[in-house]
């Protein structure tokens, strides 16, 4: 049959027609595939929205700027200060960036008390440990190299009065079942002119008590930091102002024996203490090596310097004096830094107590 127009084209469109038909099977599932992609597509694009917009807070919880700045500071200062000491000792040909350690160091503790000052007066309205950390940036500043440690035991007493005995003293009161006005070291909820007096009186009323009471009986001072502190803070401030005068040897030593309880103290509890926030725990020379604590860490670091401050000042040792002074501050920035690591998580702690309640029952 002859082929006319029309039939050609019905023939090419009934050709292209089978072609559909036979491309559609194929074409279907990469369609079904693609609207499944584009599916996945729009879900992983609202799931990383939602990651983006959580970013910003993540981040800020991973990075503690007060921790790093202490890890680096104090740790730096106590480095340089090893540093400086064994180029005293064996005479090494160290760089001249060693020499720094001192002035570093100084800076450290004078940055350190700057911030506890701010913090006591303006946020804590702490009368005692406010004077304490201003008279120490003026010790620091005023001493020599050598006796940075042993004047340092007037400030430190002052703070100690202020701040952890009143603490531990309070809690301690409340467990055995006597009511007590709880401030802490905290007079923020008082108007200035009564947080000034009361951070004062009630403080020394409670170091004046605590004396006396182990005047009495002084196997309190193992039972309760309130305790072993007022002891301590009484020789340390004594030392310091002993060392003021041209006995500083006797003062070191007066000193050393007020830092023992303290030290020991918290070297023996560790973490178990918490500055004594419980006031069932005994001594215990196990306690001795838990070394999971960063409290019980520093009471073990500040035990070199109450040594060495005394052993260095004999005549035997005099050749070797600076550097037993670098290893005192070494160890002293050390346990400075261990016992700010330690306030860093107890602050964490209150946080996370503050927005669970649950955790705060615990404490």
């Amino acid at each position: 049959m002859p082929l006319n127009s029309s039939t050609v084209l019905n023939s090419s469109s009934g050709l292209n027609h089978s072609n559909q038909v036979l491309q559609s099977p194929q074409r279907q599932p990469l369609n079904q595939r693609q609207t499944a992609e584009r599916v996945l597509n729009q879900g992983n694009s609202a799931v990383n929205e939602t990651a983006k917009a959580n970013l910003p807070s993540i981040g800020k919880k991973k990075i503690n700027w007060g921790v790093t700045g202490n890890i680096a500071l104090n740790g730096g200062a106590a480095t340089l200060k090893l540093l400086s000491a064994t180029n005293k000792l064996f005479g090494l040909s160290m760089p001249d960036f060693v020499n720094s350690g001192e002035l570093v160091t100084r800076g450290v503790m004078i940055g350190q008390c700057a911030f506890g000052l701010k913090d006591a007066a303006f946020n804590k309205r702490n009368t005692p440990v406010s004077v304490g950390q201003a008279l120490e940036i003026g010790l620091i500043c005023a001493a020599e190299d050598k006796d940075k440690w042993l004047l340092r035991g007037l400030s430190q007493g002052l703070i100690n009065i202020g701040n952890p005995i009143i603490q531990a003293y309070e809690i301690l009161q409340k467990a055995i079942g006597n009511d007590v006005t709880a401030y802490g070291s905290n007079y923020s909820s008082l108007p200035i002119s009564s947080a000034i007096k009361e951070s004062f009186v009630t403080p020394l009323k409670t170091y004046a008590h605590n004396v006396a009471e182990v005047c009495k009986n002084p196997s309190l001072i193992k039972e309760n930091l309130s305790y072993a502190l007022s002891v301590a803070s009484t020789f340390m401030g004594a030392g310091g102002l002993l060392g003021l005068t041209p006995f500083k040897g006797l003062a070191s030593v007066v000193r050393f024996l007020g830092a023992i309880p303290a030290d020991i103290f918290y070297a023996f509890m560790g973490h178990h203490t918490d500055i004594g926030y419980d006031p069932k725990n005994k001594f215990d020379l196990k306690k001795m090596f838990d070394f999971k604590s960063y409290l019980g860490w520093a009471g073990k670091f500040w035990l070199v310097p109450g040594m060495l401050d005394p052993i260095k000042r004999l005549p035997m040792f005099e050749n070797i004096s600076e550097a037993l002074t670098d290893v005192c501050d070494a160890f002293d920035r050390c346990a400075s830094g261990l016992y700010q690591q330690h306030l860093f998580g107890k602050n964490k702690n209150q946080e996370d107590s503050a927005s669970n309640p649950a955790l705060a029952t615990a404490q």
